[in-house]
């Protein structure tokens, strides 16, 4: 009986369900390919994370420019990303939108201050008693 390779494993695995141990043999895996890139993609599709799918299957492409099934999953995964679906469960929230990092940026600036207000009180009334 011949010995699976490493990819064919990582397919198995996918088409099983199994995407901790696909993820796991993808992670041992040292050589960089079209391949295990797009394998990659797949995992990161069943856990829906998209714009880490898109990464991976921006490298498969580049890895392997004529392959029409990384370009056909490419364009599927970018029409996707157009929709409402799409934009109401996995767009930012409005303030990283509006990138809006001043005003974050400076209520984390109040709390730390607060926090370093309420640590020097509490120190100083402890040593107080």
């Amino acid at each position: 009986m011949e010995e699976r390779k490493p990819l064919e494993k990582v397919e198995d695995y996918i088409a099983q369900g199994d995407l901790y141990s696909a993820q796991n043999l993808l992670n041992m895996i040292d050589e960089e390919s079209g391949k295990k890139q797009y394998l990659q993609s797949r995992v990161y599709k069943e856990k829906r994370w998209y714009n880490e799918q898109r990464k991976s299957l921006k490298a498969a492409v580049r890895a392997e420019p004529q392959n029409r099934e990384y370009k056909k999953e490419l364009t599927e995964l970018l029409e996707f990303s157009k929709t409402s679906e799409y934009k109401k469960r996995y767009s930012a929230p409005q303030w990283v939108k509006r990138r809006d990092f001043v005003s974050i940026a400076v209520s984390i600036v109040m709390v730390v201050k607060k926090l370093c207000y309420i640590k020097t009180k509490f120190t100083k009334d402890s040593f107080r008693a």
